[in-house]
């Protein structure tokens, strides 16, 4: 098979391992206790391999390559929760298949193993309190298929390396029977019954087994390709399978087939599936067979034609499912890992859920050495037989960095072609040449000298070619999918392997200077390296306008709705799930931008430490793990009082060397009493146990998190639920209290703004009309030019938080001019500002704003429009200084646990338009609310997709110009904040 087959076969279904850390060894070291960099993006990184709803059809399962189960909300498109099962140390297994119980309380997921032969577990998890149930071991190769009985008693599994198929007990765990299949299983299935299973295989069969002793019932013979999927109906009277020939097959139980759908509704067929009800088929191919568009179809079994044909996916898809009440279906798969949810009827899409990351395909170093640019769209394909030198290929740039101001730089063509340096595939009389062996040889004067090979024995012949680079020193870097390394070019040996990536390294440059090399991957990250070494100086992960760089040792630099990218995964113990730390809870020690910025430069975070003084010694993340805490009483994980008040105690240890420090409870992602709330430890202490009261209102839903920190990190517990219900008391929505700040006039003229009042108004009454029917009541406070000064701005946060109980729902708006003073802190400027003195003197500070936030309970939304300049047309030079990170990035941390949306990012100014009569920001919140932001047509405005409507419609008014910045606390769910339609 050729490389680009081979490179297309990947794309479009066959499993393939990915790159393993250390190629000379298959260990199975879990490093328990040892922190591991995890991704974390608002969606999965890699593609996601299987879908299951949950029972009650509110929500969906998704397993992918990034090791991650996440649980979404059909409704608003939001992850509830994220299943982060043990990963082996130095490879990057993955998850492939998974089956929810016929009760719904458990799931079923299989693992991918790194190689024929490498154990692969199945996991069953709970779905009640998300933990491992078991951990099933014996096979010996990747876990294709997944399913229990229909009476929830038995799980089958089936695995391709080891050809078995394996019939498990779900109480127990216990295996009952193994049996080994003629061929590799792709798929399994139970009969309703539960007496049969049935085996897809790559021979082209599906083999009937007998559950209770093993023996084979019959074999189904018709396909003429690999068999990828099987299913059986409901009334037990068909079975579906579908298989790379392009074929979809029914059968009768008894080995009949019944009918064969081909032409237009197949083509190499990934997955089938039955509806509920048994009258229609759902299937996932290609239009024509090894070409074509990714397809779902929904085939109406009583006609034998195609209902309905869904093609919003952008490339392979993996798999597709109806959801229990048969109304939905979910599929996945496509360039960016996304995953549809729409009707079953219609095809209308109701969420799209996916990270706001993307694969990268392009690298290259700015001519200055301290700006890198990338890209993530690639032809590769069809490049590829077109190319005397396919690494030679260059994929286009579309987003660019700086390294030492650490903020997003002009688009690529701003810089010019020629500021950029990749590859180098010639110096000194040597120059690499991809050969149609798929090696790379090295030549000097039209003669082979050596040949580069990867150092993946059991993937060699699978590997594909990205990308290579000569380095001074006669010094060769290889980039493929299975493996990134640096070769001696004179013998073609393997120097160093340069492990960090999880996925295809798809491009490399070197740096001007070239210290460094730059790699970019499709596990969606760019990596820098010292070729000294074989771990990355730094890595950058970029979602959206959101970034994060860290280095091995934690520290990091993030913009300010960066730091929630990333975390540290930690297993526990391999029958256990992971913990998971985000880089937001070692903020104490490690966010060191100026180390960061240094980086490069000084070489190490140890030189870096040493040219910036203090303190030098290199921390590391796992030194400075978070203490543990839990919610001891109340210990049921939902419960419902009638009480007006609730006494919940907490316990919490230290971990390491870091003696605990303070402790405070969060109800509903908010500090308890702010900063009154929090309980000091002096002197600190190892332990502690405390019981705090929480006032509740009726008919209210609260969520309680218990936070514990140490002088380097916190920790925060798992969420209570606690409903409260009063049958003497008419249940109510929450109030939704809005202090809406527009400042056009200053008593500095100089300061004048054209639409602030009005966006101010305009954003009020908004709120007010669409309000209603979803909030008990509506009130607003609207404050502009003259009433809003300093004393009527504090007033007005005053009466926010004497407004607000933990059940009601706070915006604060500010549209106005926003400003550093001399030691960089930052102030909102009232009215009457007097800018000859000193900013403290007159205008709003930063510490003021987030005292007084801090203390109001409920749920709060700050929209903050402060870095205005001019119109649309006008003035846009970039700010001397990133206006409002610092403020966002605050008040989204557990202190604060404020949503913030500012209006536009790092030294970007805010526009207004003459035309539109309102500032671009604003324009955005106002069609959103009023109903263009309602993506799943259920008439309510949640913020998430308020939040997904604003970035893409400021970027679109304002030619990409502004970019707002959106930072929301890990422990805030999304909240409706709007109804389309007021009753």
């Amino acid at each position: 098979m050729s490389r680009f087959l081979v490179a297309v076969a990947v794309l479009w279904g066959c499993p393939h391992p990915l790159a393993a850390a250390d190629a000379t060894t298959r260990d199975r070291d879990f490093r328990i206790g040892q922190p591991q960099l995890a991704l974390n993006a608002e969606g999965h990184t890699a593609d996601v391999k299987a879908l299951s709803f949950t029972r009650d059809s509110q929500q969906l399962i998704t397993v992918s390559d990034d090791r991650t189960i996440r649980l979404w909300d059909v409704q608003t498109g939001e992850t509830l929760h994220i299943i982060r099962v043990p990963i082996a140390g130095a490879k990057f297994g993955t998850l492939y298949s998974c089956d929810v119980s016929p009760d719904g309380r458990l799931l079923a997921v299989g693992e991918f193993s790194e190689a024929p032969g490498d154990p692969a577990a199945v996991y069953v998890i709970s779905l009640e309190d998300y933990q491992i149930v078991h951990r099933l071991e014996g096979h010996e190769g990747s876990v294709f298929g997944v399913q229990f009985s229909w009476d929830g008693k038995r799980l089958v599994s089936g695995s391709g390396w080891d050809m078995a198929v394996r019939i498990w007990d779900v109480a127990s765990g216990r295996s009952l029977q193994v049996i080994k299949n003629p061929e590799k299983v792709w798929d399994v299935v139970f009969s309703p019954d539960a007496q049969s299973v049935a085996a897809a295989c790559y021979d082209g069969n599906c083999y009937l087994w007998s559950s209770a002793d093993g023996r084979l019932i019959r074999t189904l013979k018709g396909h003429t390709g690999l068999v990828e999927s099987i299913a059986w109906s409901g009334d037990g009277r068909l079975i579906a399978t579908g298989g790379t020939d392009g074929t979809i097959r029914l059968w009768s139980p008894d080995g009949r087939a019944l009918q064969t759908f081909s032409n237009s509704i197949a083509g190499y067929v990934k997955a089938v599936e039955f509806s509920p009800d048994g009258t229609r088929l759902l299937a996932t191919h290609l239009d024509r067979l090894g070409n074509g568009e990714p397809v779902v179809s929904i085939i109406d079994l009583s006609k034998g034609t195609q209902k309905l044909k869904f093609v919003k996916h952008t490339g392979g898809l993996w798999d597709a499912t109806f959801s229990p009440d048969g109304r939905l279906v979910a599929s996945t798969g496509g360039n960016q890992a996304e995953t549809y949810i729409w009707s079953a009827e219609t095809g209308r899409i109701v969420a799209r859920l996916a990270a706001r990351s993307r694969a990268l395909y392009a690298a290259a170093w700015g001519s200055n050495g301290s700006l890198i640019a990338w890209g993530t769209t690639h032809d590769r394909w069809n490049k590829y037989h077109n190319s005397a030198n396919p690494i030679s290929i260059e994929e286009p740039l579309q987003r660019t960095f700086d390294l030492e101001r650490l903020e997003f730089g002009d688009a690529p063509v701003s810089y010019g072609p020629r500021s950029w340096r990749r590859f180098v595939l010639s110096r000194e009389g040597v120059s690499l040449q991809q050969t149609a062996s798929a090696s790379i040889d090295v030549m000097r004067s039209g003669a082979r000298v050596a040949t580069l090979d990867p150092d993946i024995p059991y993937n060699r012949d699978h590997d594909f070619f990205w990308s290579a680079t000569l380095l001074p020193g006669s010094l060769a870097a290889v980039a493929s999918s299975f493996a990134f390394d640096l070769y001696s070019a004179r013998t073609g040996d393997v120097i160093r392997q340069l492990r960090g990536h999880t996925g295809a390294v798809t491009a490399v440059a070197i740096s001007p200077d070239e210290r460094y090399l730059l790699s970019a991957s499709d596990d969606q990250t760019l990596r820098i390296w010292d070729p000294q070494r074989g771990e990355p100086v730094l890595s950058l992960f970029f979602a959206g306008d959101d970034w994060i760089a860290w280095t091995p040792e934690g520290y990091y630099a993030a913009s300010a709705g960066g730091e929630r990218l990333m975390g540290w995964h930690v297993n526990t113990a391999l029958d256990r799930v992971a913990s998971f730390y985000p880089a937001a809870q070692f903020r104490k020690e490690f966010y060191r931008p100026d180390v960061i910025k240094l980086l490069l430069k000084a070489g190490s975070v140890e030189r870096a430490l040493q040219q910036l003084g203090g303190d030098t010694a290199v921390q590391s993340v796992g030194a400075s793990l978070p203490p543990r805490v839990e919610i001891v009483s109340p210990a049921a994980p939902e419960l419902t009082v009638s009480d007006s008040r609730l006494e919940v105690t907490i316990a919490a240890e230290q971990t390491g060397d870091n003696p605990l420090t303070s402790v405070q409870l969060l109800v509903n992602g908010r500090p308890l009493g702010g900063q009154a709330g929090v309980v000091r430890l002096n002197p600190p202490q190892r332990n502690i146990r405390h019981t705090f009261t929480v006032p509740l209102l009726s008919g209210a839903t609260y969520t309680l998190q218990a936070r514990v920190d140490s002088a380097v990190s916190y920790g925060v517990s798992k969420t209570v639920a606690v409903t409260t219900a009063a049958p003497t008391v008419e249940d109510r929505p929450p109030s939704l209290y809005v202090l809406a700040i527009g400042v056009s006039e200053y008593d500095d003229a100089t300061l004048a703004l054209n639409f602030a009042d009005d966006d101010a108004q305009r954003l009020a009454q908004t709120f007010q009309q669409h309000g209603r029917g979803l909030f008990h009541k509506v009130e607003a406070r609207l404050l502009t030019n003259k009433e809003a000064n300093a004393r009527g701005i504090l007033a007005g946060l005053v009466w926010l938080k004497q407004q607000m109980t933990q059940h009601d729902v706070g915006v604060l708006f500010f549209s106005g001019h926003g400003e550093r003073d001399e030691t960089g802190n930052f102030y909102l400027l009232p009215s009457d500002v007097d800018k000859s003195q000193p900013l403290i003197l007159s205008a709003v500070s930063d510490a003021q704003i987030k005292g007084i936030l801090q203390g109001i309970p409920g749920r709060l939304l700050v929209l903050l429009d402060a870095c205005h300049a001019g119109t649309l047309g006008g003035d846009v030079r970039k700010s001397a200084t990133p206006l409002t990170d610092d403020l966002v990035r605050d008040l989204a941390t557990d202190d604060y646990g404020v949503v913030v949306m500012a209006s536009s990012m790092g030294r970007e100014f805010s526009l207004e338009n003459s035309a539109q009569r309102s500032g671009m920001f604003t324009l955005a919140l106002v069609e959103g609310l009023q109903g263009q932001a309602d993506f799943n047509g259920d008439q309510h405005i949640y913020f998430t997709e308020l939040d997904t409507y604003v970035s893409d419609r400021v970027k679109e008014l304002t030619q990409g110009r502004q970019h707002p910045v959106t930072a929301k606390p890990a422990t805030i769910r999304s909240f409706p904040l709007a109804r389309v339609a007021a009753p």
